[in-house]
């Protein structure tokens, strides 16, 4: 069995939509815990990691912009989480791993960046310059000093502006792409991240097809791979997540004409020669992965939580024993799972079924289920853990 993925620090019921409450840090709200509450959860065998995020990283600055915390600041509410790793290990039980949502713009935006000095703004610039570090030599000095030393982690190109390049220079393409996870690598692998989520390698999700490759599978694939060969080449980095198996893009459908798992509960009516296509860049990625040297104990793949109809009509894939069972049939070798966040309307259509439904996907997730943003289905960590541990006791009398 996987265990909870939480957020460490304060509590908030911030909400983004009615289904989806999520943190945004435009202002420090929220009361810090206790400090001996926070130990007990992070302590608890129940959880398995802490997934780091805007709030930890950046804060509003004195005209109201979002700049990024000092950096030994965000190191010491990172090693809080490292500290307990000793208690853990003498309690019996695994080290907490320390996760962060390490995709490219757009969702570095509103996560975490802290530009150099006369960093472009735009994709085609940002790309120009990344190519340029790598053509002239310069990224290794980059990494060293401007990443390594000063701390910096600039704003980088999109998914999709790289696969436009791929499509005329898919060579150029893959260098800069090696460069983007090295850059993000070194940048947060400093700081006591482990563990990132990313990069996305869905065929053209039409939910956000921004941070997507394209629709060529052979160019996700390339570049994927080098852009997780760029970010395990920083020591600290230890597990890379591919996201979202068995793949979001295919056709979605749902009652109210939302293709976002967010917002809606969502289901496609592929074939499963469909699904095999898309889910077939996560094998294949795996494949040149491991072939690359990389331990299979470093890979993980990301679930979503949409219905596939041809697997299972009528629960999501993260929830599906014959689903989970779909994804790991398809790869070269066993790779644990990790659960997307479990407060999407599409993980559960009500809260009398939210707490089922992660036991369930604790089951079936050995890399663990993310519940990140607090008051999930306005369940705080504290309620969750006391309903999942009743859950596992049912189970085992």
């Amino acid at each position: 069995m996987g265990g909870l993925i939480l957020t460490p620090g304060f509590e908030t019921n911030n909400s983004s939509s009615e289904h989806y409450t999520v943190y945004v840090a435009k202002a420090d709200v929220g009361v810090d815990q206790d400090p001996n509450q926070e130990i007990g959860l992070f302590l608890d065998p129940l959880v398995k990691g802490a997934l780091f995020f805007q709030h930890h990283m950046m804060s509003p600055n004195q005209d109201g912009q979002m700049a990024a915390r000092p950096k030994e600041t965000i190191k010491a509410q990172i090693n809080v989480i490292h500290t307990m790793n000793k208690q853990r290990i003498e309690n019996g039980h695994a080290p907490l791993e320390c996760s962060f949502d390490a995709e490219p713009a757009p969702v570095q935006q509103r996560r975490f960046y802290h530009n150099p000095p006369n960093w472009p703004t735009t994709d085609a610039e940002q790309i120009e310059i990344i190519q340029s570090l790598v053509n002239t030599g310069a990224l290794t000095d980059f990494l060293a000093k401007d990443i390594d030393e000063l701390g910096y982690y600039p704003l980088l190109p999109s998914q999709q502006s790289l696969g436009m390049l791929a499509s005329n220079d898919i060579k150029s393409a893959q260098k800069v792409a090696f460069a983007i996870g090295a850059i993000t690598g070194h940048a947060l692998g400093q700081l006591g991240i482990d563990t990132l989520y990313a990069p996305v390698v869905d065929i053209n999700a039409a939910a956000f097809p921004e941070r997507c490759y394209g629709e060529d599978p052979d160019v996700i694939i390339a570049l994927a791979e080098q852009w997780t060969l760029g970010a395990m080449s920083h020591e600290g980095i230890q597990r890379i997540c591919f996201k979202h198996a068995p793949g979001h893009g295919v056709p979605i459908v749902s009652a109210q004409g939302q293709i976002d798992t967010h917002n809606a509960i969502c289901r496609t009516d592929a074939n499963l020669a469909t699904i095999k296509h898309h889910m077939q860049v996560f094998t294949e990625l795996v494949t040149r992965i491991v072939d690359q040297g990389i331990a299979t104990k470093s890979i993980r793949l990301m679930t979503n939580h949409i219905i596939y109809s041809a697997i299972d009509s009528s629960m999501p894939v993260s929830l599906s024993r014959s689903g989970m069972s779909f994804i790991q049939d398809q790869l070269p070798t066993q790779i644990d799972c990790v659960a997307d966040c479990v407060n999407m309307a599409s993980f559960s259509s009500s809260q009398e079924n939210f707490h089922t439904n992660i036991a369930q996907a604790l089951q079936q997730h050995l890399g663990g289920v993310i519940a990140t943003t607090h008051y999930v289905k306005k369940a705080s960590r504290k309620e969750m853990i006391s309903q999942l541990r009743k859950h596992v006791m049912s189970a085992s009398s």
